[in-house]
């Protein structure tokens, strides 16, 4: 056995392989080559520890950063449908204008994607402590949508307050059945949704925005101007998107959710990299 001692420093932590160093021990007859396995040995702990690879470790995070922007049935994803609830059908107390009338159909279609597949749901209802307000418990307007109205079984989160994480089980519940990636889907865009998918991200959870099964209402400014409904929904998001969630359509998880039914998910694999094909070539090991 021999190996090219020119190894650039940039690769020297890829060569930190358990499986070549013994086979250098049980491979070596002589001492002179039980001694060079133990030096290469040394020289591999010392560079790994203290320079690492550079190489690697982009590799690592490019890996992972691909991994969080994908989705699938095998990574069991928790669906979580903010507030979607009877007393948003009254658009003029909520400013006279609203966006994507069609959120609560596509909110609908990913729900059955969710229980054909027995994935996590949560509804979440939001329970306003205002007497006053039409999504007060004691008002009608406090019930959820027919379209997406829970099942038994399905959680329902009860909250008074913009995040669906204060106050609740939610993040409780979440960790107990080790889910990682949330979707999120709901009312309002600017407001409930907006708290609750920061929050998720400054926990640690990968969170996809659907955007078409999202919706707002118009709101006023500072000096009284206007804001469409569509503007403040589309800020909300472009605010969201890549800093605390990646926003998504409903097609986009239709298609990749079922696509990848059937895909294991697999861990980042060293040995699978370039570099690491390339540190091989370049220390010409032999057995």
């Amino acid at each position: 056995m021999y190996y090219n001692r020119n190894i650039d420093n940039e690769l020297s932590a890829w060569i930190k392989e358990p499986l070549l160093l013994r086979g250098a021990r049980q491979v070596g007859k002589s001492s002179s080559i039980r001694k060079l396995a133990e030096k290469f040995e040394h020289f591999l702990e010392i560079n790994f520890e203290k320079k690492g690879s550079s190489t690697s470790r982009i590799e690592e995070r490019e890996w992972e950063k691909k991994n969080k922007m994908n989705i699938s049935i095998a990574d069991r994803p928790a669906l979580i449908l903010m507030d979607i609830q009877k007393a948003f059908d009254n658009i003029a107390y909520w400013g006279g204008q609203r966006n994507n009338d069609n959120a609560e159909a596509n909110a609908g279609e990913l729900l059955k994607i969710w229980r054909d597949n027995k994935l996590p749901i949560f509804h979440i209802k939001h329970c306003s402590s205002n007497p006053n307000s039409p999504l007060n418990e004691a008002n009608e307007g406090n019930e959820f949508k027919d379209i997406v109205a829970p099942v038994d079984g399905e959680p329902i989160i009860k909250k008074n307050v913009s995040s669906a994480f204060i106050g609740t089980d939610l993040k409780d519940r979440l960790d107990n059945e080790k889910i990682s990636k949330l979707v999120v889907v709901g009312m309002t865009t600017d407001h409930c949704v907006s708290t609750t998918v920061r929050m998720a991200n400054n926990f640690g959870y990968d969170t996809f925005v659907v955007s078409d099964a999202t919706a707002t209402f118009n709101n006023k400014g500072l000096e009284g101007q206007n804001y469409s409904a569509g503007l403040m929904h589309e800020t909300s998001l472009a605010s969201l998107n890549g800093e605390f969630a990646m926003v998504v359509t409903t097609d986009y998880l239709k298609q990749n959710m079922l696509a990848n039914k059937n895909k294991k998910r697999y861990k980042w694999d060293r040995n699978k990299t370039e570099s690491w094909k390339l540190l091989r070539k370049k220390c010409n090991f032999v057995f």
